[in-house]
């Protein structure tokens, strides 16, 4: 009774535990006792000199009939090739307590060959090592991610001459083949992009010739060499070169197409400032057709950067300790240079609140001037005796300005002083008249100004004339000045009033004996 339960038990064990973990030839167990095992035995049964997908599928996860899973493998390996994945034997665990984490009290004993491809790893599953059962059900996502456009669909054939091919100088003679049948196909194809670009290029300018830049026309060359670098980083795959060549090959695409997207939007920022220079001359502020230019070269600058980080990431930089470098370089720079990035900083508030513009008269603490040019770090006025003056714009921001530009009206005040014999039905008079001279003058404000006898002076009865004039330039309001003056002048002549002057009396008292 007891022979019969442990028979029972062990067939029951048997099939809970079938399929558990591959089975080798003559239905013995195949258990890889560490991660070299496993991992060794997938990539040494998929040589072209060793193929053989079943032993090589031992080392997957038993999931699903067998033969998925020696398809399964096969794909495995195409992704390693493909993405150009080296994996170094000596460098996989050769123990089989590999630990690499531990989650309370329990040991986990993972191995990641590929820190780029985390999806794939293996584990130990009671006493031996697999693929894990993640990694099997990520096989097949992963390699369609690799071979887009159902480009895998290929490998089927192909496989049939990577098993049968000669080679002849590391490479099989299929491939030679290949590398022919992509050069001229990529030839092809770049004549055929660029056809495409230019007819589109030349409809468009036909039928928007007024508002289409020319420049567009000199990104037709790198568009067309990024979209044949992006075909033959689908193609190139295919080949199944060992995975050496495949990683610098699929590096060098990378780092090209980088260089022709960085090349493609250096040209493109000329065309986005030809459209901003396009809005900027419909606006009647000046400032923004001034901050283009200034900006056109910085914007340039961001897109070199950015080009260089992506290609000193793709070449496996770390960029962190290089941008960890340029930031503690960066302090050292910006407190040895503060009083520039303060100019910069007042440069930006000048552009943004737009106190001033060219052409302005302005007075501050420091300048009484007209505003030729603003700069990035400093402000240049032309002052009233035709000297150049040269303020940094972070002590610019903070002072208060008088824009003497921005005027509606220019003020002209004065005290018009006349004898004290003088009647006052004269007076009367006189002022009415210096009335009309304003409302004839054809620059004067009509609606609003003050004419009246205003103060008792020391020797003068004073008159106040407080008037405006729509004068857009300081020349102008001169010359209404002027002709207000003569006026004026005129206007006592013709009524007999005299203009008084600062003057002394003497009486003398006569003293009789």
């Amino acid at each position: 009774m007891t022979i019969k339960i442990t028979l029972l038990t062990f067939l029951i064990c048997l099939l809970l535990n079938y399929g558990t973990f591959p089975q080798a030839a003559g239905g013995q167990d195949t258990l890889f006792a560490t991660p070299y095992a496993v991992l060794y035995n997938h990539i040494h049964y998929l040589e072209s000199k060793n193929y053989d997908p079943t032993k090589a599928a031992k080392s997957l996860y038993p999931l699903g009939n067998p033969k998925n899973r020696e398809v399964l493998a096969v794909k495995l390996n195409q992704i390693f090739t493909g993405r150009g994945l080296l994996l170094e034997m000596e460098q996989v665990p050769k123990d089989s307590n590999f630990t690499i984490a531990v989650q309370g009290n329990r040991q986990v004993h993972k191995y990641v060959p590929f820190p780029n491809l985390k999806e794939i790893y293996v584990v130990k599953y009671q006493d031996h090592w697999v693929y894990s059962k993640t990694s099997v059900a990520n096989i097949q996502k992963l390699h369609d991610s690799t071979y887009p456009f159902r480009t895998g669909k290929l490998l089927q054939i192909l496989e049939y001459f990577t098993i049968n091919s000669g080679t002849f100088l590391g490479l099989q003679y299929w491939q030679y083949i290949g590398i022919c049948l992509i050069i001229i196909f990529v030839l092809f194809a770049y004549g055929f992009t660029r056809v495409v670009l230019r007819k589109l290029y030349t409809f468009l300018l036909k039928k928007y010739s007024y508002q289409f830049p020319q420049q567009i026309q000199q990104l037709t060359h790198p568009i067309s060499l990024v979209v044949i670098f992006l075909v033959m980083r689908i193609l190139v795959v295919l080949l199944q070169f060992p995975v050496s060549i495949t990683y610098y090959t699929n590096l060098t695409i990378k780092v090209l197409i980088t260089v022709f997207i960085a090349i493609t939007l250096y040209r493109g920022v000329d065309i986005l400032f030809f459209y901003l220079k396009k809005i900027a001359d419909k606006t009647e502020n000046t400032l923004d057709d001034r901050l283009l230019p200034i900006l056109r070269r910085p914007t340039k600058g961001i897109v070199i950067l950015a080009g260089l980080i992506v290609i000193l990431q793709t070449l496996e930089f770390n960029i962190t300790g290089i941008l960890a470098g340029i930031s503690i370089g960066g302090l050292a720079f910006a407190l040895a240079a503060q009083d520039t990035i303060k100019n910069l900083f007042g440069s930006l508030m000048i552009f943004i609140d737009k106190p001033f513009e060219p052409g302005d008269w302005i007075i501050s603490k420091d300048v009484d001037g007209s505003v030729e040019e603003i700069g990035l770090r400093s402000t240049k006025i032309r002052a009233f005796s035709d000297s150049l003056i040269s303020i940094p714009n972070g002590r610019l921001a903070d002072q208060t300005i008088d824009n003497m530009g921005m005027r509606h009206y220019r003020r002209f005040k004065t005290s018009i002083g006349i004898k004290y014999n003088t009647p006052p039905d004269a007076i009367e008079n006189f002022v009415k008249r210096l009335e009309d001279v304003v409302l004839s003058h054809s620059i004067t404000r009509k609606d609003y100004f003050h004419i009246y006898l205003n103060e008792f002076s020391s020797s003068s009865l004073n008159i106040l004339f407080y008037i405006f004039f729509e004068a857009p330039t300081w020349q102008q309001e001169l010359k209404a000045r002027h002709e207000i003056m003569l006026a004026i002048i005129g206007l006592a002549h013709e009524m007999g009033i005299d203009f008084a002057f600062p003057s002394q009396s003497i009486y003398m008292e006569t003293i009789e004996n």
